[in-house]
């Protein structure tokens, strides 16, 4: 039986046929179903649903338990947005309302009745938990200016965020041990800004956290006692100019099979850690100038997917009044290159993120072994609507379907967080 990956973006949501794929655009997902190792079939489009008024909605992280039991987590309406999909379906779940905006960006499926969302209010990093009922806020020590980008755990008792503090923006690393919150000394290594964006768990001694310190690439490694920082390879501009390189999702096989995706400049960038160390690996670029990878989930060392978005600046008014009018990008590793995989036209939209059901779990969710020979089942989420001055296409559809929104995370200023 096939398994389903998930993509998120701000349009819709879609799903790869041929192995079991899904990824989310504005309030839609799309699906795809596949032989073992092979990109073989077309993803397609799942609805998901808008919170009803209109207005922006964007869905930026996904995780799964099961091919029938996944989550997804952004903003509706300036409020947190969090969707289920229970194999049939997607539907809104009502979550904490804050009193400022809200935006969750990160989500950690463990168990049906034990997930974690992670996000801001206003400035400050906030944590919320599933119990199988209902979503609640968890008290955690990050305070002033926090924002928490990514979270993944292994287990009830060893769940790790990351993100940025201060307005200096120095590296921040949380723990969760099954109790309380606890935040945990980490290298900032930059005086300007220290911008965690992605982290993995693959076992009590091995987690990796990666991001942007200054204008370099960041990745950060937990051996079971500390944080320290791990080097890192930069890409140059043509011509010897300086560009800023930002990695923005990680995922692996193993301990020795790690990848990390993001851009450098206007092109996709991708890392790979064999155990010993990090080099780069050729990454193709979309059909538009400009191209970025926001997330990367493993189905094994020969079947690994990263998604994002290839999108041009038009001048809307013939004044300078640019805008950035993104497209989806989807990527694939067979164990030799990454190829780009078509993707379905859902008009303007991102991709956010990617988890995998039925093996291991990318954005923030944990590390399962795989049950089905035949696969894995990949989900994705992805916005339509774009926010930030970015490109609107009209109003969100009503609560009935709409397309899947997902965060193109394009920071006012590079690598800063939204």
């Amino acid at each position: 039986m096939p398994q389903l990956v998930r993509l998120v973006c701000t349009t819709v949501f879609c799903t790869w046929l041929g192995r079991a794929l899904l990824a989310s655009a504005a309030v839609a997902i799309v699906s795809f179903p596949a032989t073992a190792g092979l990109a073989v079939g077309a993803w397609t489009v799942v609805p998901s649903r808008n919170p009803s008024g209109g207005g922006q909605n964007v869905l930026n992280a996904v995780a799964a338990v099961s091919a029938s039991d996944a989550w997804a987590v952004g903003q509706g309406q300036f409020l947190s947005l969090t969707e289920h999909w229970n194999g049939t379906a997607w539907s809104i779940v009502p979550s904490p309302n804050l009193p400022t905006m809200t935006t969750l960006k990160g989500v950690a499926a463990i168990a049906s009745n034990d997930v974690w969302a992670v996000g801001d209010n206003g400035g400050q990093g906030i944590t919320m938990h599933w119990n199988g009922s209902g979503w609640g806020t968890v008290p955690n020590p990050a305070t002033g200016y926090t924002y928490i980008n990514a979270i993944s755990a292994t287990s009830s008792n060893d769940v790790w965020a990351v993100g940025s503090s201060g307005n200096s923006y120095r590296s921040l690393v949380l723990h969760w041990n099954g109790t309380n919150w606890s935040q945990m000394p980490a290298p900032s290594p930059d005086s300007t800004q220290n911008l965690l964006f992605g982290v993995k768990v693959l076992a009590t001694n091995n987690v990796w956290a990666v991001g942007q310190a200054g204008i370099s690439t960041f990745i950060l490694h937990w051996n079971g006692l500390k944080w320290s920082r791990v080097n890192s390879p930069n890409l140059a501009a043509p011509g010897g100019y300086t560009e800023i390189n930002t990695l923005r999702s990680v995922a692996g096989a193993g301990a020795n099979d790690l990848w990390a995706v993001g851009d450098t400049g206007a092109s996709t960038f991708a890392l790979h850690w064999n155990g010993s160390s990090w080099s780069v690996v050729q990454t193709p670029n979309g059909p538009s100038p400009w191209n970025m990878l926001t997330g990367v989930a493993t189905v094994n060392s020969t079947d690994v997917w990263s998604v994002g978005f290839s999108y041009s600046e038009i001048d809307t008014c013939g004044e300078g009044c640019y805008q950035d009018i993104p497209g989806t990008l989807i990527e694939h590793w067979d164990g030799t290159s990454w190829t780009v995989v078509s993707a379905p036209a859902t008009g303007v939209s991102s991709l956010a993120g990617l988890a995998v059901s039925g093996g291991q779990h990318g954005l923030g969710s944990r590390q399962r072994e795989r049950t089905d020979p035949g696969g894995a089942e990949l989900c994705t989420v992805a916005n339509s609507t774009l926010a930030r001055g970015h490109f609107h296409t009209g109003p969100s559809p009503e609560p009935v379907q709409g397309e899947v929104i997902v965060d193109e995370r394009v920071p006012e200023k590079s690598g800063m967080p939204s």
